[in-house]
């Protein structure tokens, strides 16, 4: 759930969503072979899963397990019920009603969390109450919803919500190290409530979605809320779409420019308004391969390497070292 520099997430989410599908009844062996996770891996602390492969285990668990509650309330929250409110939400004129109809739907359909939007001066807390916070002993369910309410609204209205601090409930947890990417704010503990505290004249910012980009938003959660997301990201997904395709590890800036009918002067530009570069999607594909490839099979790093486009062995080591901060046998190894 919180993504690091190298784009991955600690198994400390999986082992925990893990845990939440063994609540529900869920079979874990056809589980971890629909999302491709070999168990022996999630044993390694050092293990850390593509936002794919946690995204797909998550979205699977949800589903299997009708609850994206995940069994960590007394009651579940049946699988769609977030679109549901997502449906509503897009209607909305502007984010603090979205917010507004946030707390009411879920007062409505599930009383095991009650949330509340308070504005006082230039700093409006989204408070978010757990009836029985023991059942959710690993945080999962905390820490998931708190990521939620801060990154739909954000998509709603194309652009992030400064967040001032984020406020929880006990003391420090072992894994809040993860928190520092997941959150772009100071973590507190002790609170009385779980609180998302941010710039009040945010509100006013219009509701920019429709039910089209809404239905292309649903169709990939919860992969984006666990990535950073882009907002309008139009160009970047395109060409990482592109990238992607089977036999495309030697597409180069041209031909992806040609494939969009536009200039490579263009596309650099539109890319540059978008905040990235050619080469950062081309490596960050090539890092998610990568990091797929030395989960998921035996595969000799040289054939890796080649599978990924690099001529020689010794380039994909460096630039795996660069993503990672590990070499690529260190990485498989844990070491």
């Amino acid at each position: 759930m919180a993504l690091y520099e190298n784009n991955s997430i600690s198994t400390h989410f999986a082992l925990a969503t893990l845990k939440a599908a063994t609540r529900m009844g869920v079979d874990l062996g056809a589980l971890l072979e629909e999302v491709e996770l070999n168990p022996k891996l999630l044993t390694n602390p050092k293990f850390r899963l593509t936002p794919a492969q946690f995204g797909s285990l998550a979205r699977l668990t949800w589903e299997k397990g009708d609850d994206e509650f995940m069994g960590c309330t007394q009651r579940p929250a049946k699988y769609g019920t977030f679109s549901l409110y997502a449906r509503e939400a897009i209607r909305a004129p502007n984010l603090y009603e979205a917010y507004r109809h946030l707390c009411r739907f879920y007062r409505l359909v599930n009383d095991s969390i009650t949330l509340s939007i308070h504005v006082e001066g230039e700093i409006a807390t989204l408070s978010m109450h757990q009836s029985k916070p023991e059942l959710d002993s690993e945080f999962i369910l905390r820490d998931f919803l708190l990521l939620l309410w801060h990154r739909f609204p954000s998509w709603l209205i194309g652009k992030r919500i400064p967040l001032f601090n984020v406020e929880m409930q006990g003391e420090i947890p072992e894994h809040a190290a993860e928190y520092r990417l997941m959150f772009p704010c100071p973590v507190s503990y002790g609170a009385e409530e779980n609180r998302l505290l941010f710039d009040a004249s945010v509100l006013e910012e219009p509701i920019i979605q429709d039910l089209g980009t809404l239905k292309e938003h649903l169709r990939n959660a919860p992969l984006q809320w666990f990535t950073r997301q882009e907002y309008v990201p139009i160009f970047t997904r395109r060409v990482r779409e592109l990238i992607e395709r089977p036999q495309s590890s030697e597409v180069g800036m041209e031909s992806i420019a040609d494939s969009l009918n536009i200039t490579t002067r263009t596309l650099r530009r539109k890319l540059a308004d978008e905040g990235t570069r050619f080469q950062d999607i081309k490596d960050s594909v090539r890092r998610d391969h990568a990091i797929h490839l030395l989960n998921q099979s035996a595969l000799p790093i040289q054939t890796i390497a080649s599978e990924l486009g690099y001529s020689e062995t010794a380039a994909f080591i460096r630039a795996f070292a660069k993503w990672t901060g590990q070499t690529p046998k260190a990485f498989r190894t844990g070491h």
